[in-house]
């Protein structure tokens, strides 16, 4: 199924999602994955912020789709608990993101 790119904003940062695989499982499950190809090995805590982003833009690509990373080296999925505490990851990605925005504009 096809997933289209999108973008998400916070704090002046725009991350760029591309190459999103929309899938619908046999039970009518649909999930929304975003390969990850690199070597270093992933766990659900490096996985946690990436996942909330696309639960941010879900509406926009899949909706109704549950969002996973699959590390592809290693052929492991990561989805978002549902027990994750929603609120502390946003106010992780707020933070995080003024960070690196203010990095970037004193290197800049």
């Amino acid at each position: 199924m096809s997933a289209m790119n999108t973008t998400w904003t916070i704090n002046d940062l725009t991350i760029t999602f591309r190459h999103l695989i929309g899938l619908i499982s046999t039970k009518g499950e649909r999930r929304l994955v975003l390969p990850y190809v690199k070597a270093p090995v992933l766990t659900q805590d490096s996985t946690d912020l990436m996942l909330r982003i696309m639960e941010h833009v879900m509406s926009e690509v899949l909706p109704g789709a549950t969002p996973v990373v699959l590390d592809t080296r290693r052929g492991k999925a990561f989805k978002l608990r549902a027990n994750a505490n929603r609120a502390d990851l946003d106010g992780v990605l707020v933070a995080e993101s003024a960070k690196y925005v203010a990095h970037w504009n004193v290197a800049s």
